[in-house]
């Protein structure tokens, strides 16, 4: 959808005549998005949240608080805590770190997605 405005007829704090002509033309050019809606990725949201509650089952199993594997892993606290909510889309480094500072294979943490699609 395309609205023509002469800048003197539709924005009056515009100086002009009010005649348009090609200098005095404002096309604007408005088009439907939809901000939230956000195509289906190769990781949903359920697959941040099981990866999550693995890297928390895991922290709890040793007895480990949130404050100590981060400082461990040499990652924010704050970030850790989104990890494990599945509010953070982590990166390879990251699950690296994780995996280090629990001292266990970075495939322990993928423990729950044997055998499941995510498609």
């Amino acid at each position: 959808m395309r609205f023509a405005a002469t800048t003197a007829q539709h924005f009056p704090f515009v100086r002009g005549s009010g005649r348009a002509s090609p200098s005095r033309v404002l096309l604007i050019d408005c088009r439907p998005i939809d901000i939230m809606a956000r195509q289906v990725s190769a990781v949903s949201q359920t697959d941040l949240e099981r990866f999550g509650a693995r890297v928390r089952a895991e922290r709890e199993r040793q007895g480990v608080s949130q404050e100590e594997l981060a400082d461990r892993a040499g990652i924010h606290r704050t970030y850790l805590g989104g990890v494990e909510r599945g509010e953070r889309n982590i990166g390879i480094l990251n699950v690296l770190r994780i995996a280090r500072a629990l001292s266990v294979r970075p495939s322990t943490l993928f423990k729950d997605f044997e055998g499941k699609r995510t498609r």
